[in-house]
């Protein structure tokens, strides 16, 4: 039978001992045990000893798992609950028809990407009403806006489909008013007078070849509606640093007449 030492008193003692029978010294942990191989001293650790440090380690392992899931917790931040979806809203009375709201618990940092959404329609009641609408096409005069021809009919349709029928409107330079229209160029005492190149500045009634020898080409182009029809405006250079400005323009008629202006240097 192989003897033990005490690692204290370093007496022998039988190998299933706990304590030391001479000195009462705890012989259980890791190296306690002395054992003689050979007249030579060597360390043994016991088969019980090897079980408690793998509880320990286990313990141990535990623990540091235990703590690291609560650290990764802390890190993502508090849950919030949020509220999102979409609310539909009749656009007759406002009042809500229909919703689709739903509830979860989020982090709160990204509590802000959840929203209710609100939109506008009819509600079953309101959508299914008739209602009359007006479809077609409208023809106008151009420089003068004088409706030449309506060709639109009034139609009984659901509500819910009266946004799908429009009234189109086509400007056209086929009005004759506006044709034989004369312009009476004036000068700016009120008195008239006939515009010509002999001109040094543009005046109403101009050509544009006119304008064009005595402005340039222009640089841009716009078309605008104003109280008295729609005109062409032309934007030209200034005169003397040679740039885009848009205080220097003219406005055509659809005879390409000068109908106003304006310069930089002038009116």
């Amino acid at each position: 039978m192989r003897k033990y030492y005490c690692g204290k008193c370093n007496r022998r003692h039988d190998r299933n001992l706990k304590y030391c029978p001479h000195c009462g010294a705890l012989v259980s942990l890791p190296f306690s045990y002395d054992v003689e191989l050979g007249g030579r001293h060597s360390y043994e650790i016991p088969l019980h000893v090897w079980r408690e440090a793998l509880m320990i380690f286990a313990l141990l392992g535990i623990a540091a798992y235990l703590a690291s899931t609560a650290f990764l917790h802390n890190r993502k931040g508090d849950t919030t609950e949020v509220t999102y979806g979409e609310r539909y809203h009749d656009k007759i009375d406002g009042t809500v028809y229909e919703e689709n709201i739903q509830t979860k618990r989020v982090p709160v940092s990204e509590a802000r990407k959840y929203t209710i959404k609100i939109i506008y329609g009819y509600s079953p009641k309101h959508a299914s009403q008739k209602v009359s609408v007006k479809t077609g096409e409208v023809i106008v005069c151009e420089p003068c806006g004088e409706v030449l021809e309506d060709r639109t009919n009034t139609i009984i349709v659901p509500r819910i489909n009266a946004d799908r029928y429009k009234v189109r409107v086509t400007p056209t330079r086929n009005c004759d008013i506006c044709k034989t229209k004369p312009v009476i160029p004036v000068y700016e005492d009120g008195t008239i007078r006939e515009a010509d190149a002999t001109e040094e500045r543009v005046a109403e009634g101009m050509a544009k070849p006119i304008v064009e020898s005595l402005w340039g080409k222009p640089y841009r182009k716009e078309v605008i509606l104003k109280p008295e029809g729609i005109v062409e405006r032309m934007y030209y250079k200034d005169p003397v640093f040679g740039i885009n400005v848009n205080a220097r323009y003219a406005d055509y008629d659809s005879r390409d007449k000068v109908v106003s202006y304006r310069d930089v240097v002038g009116k």
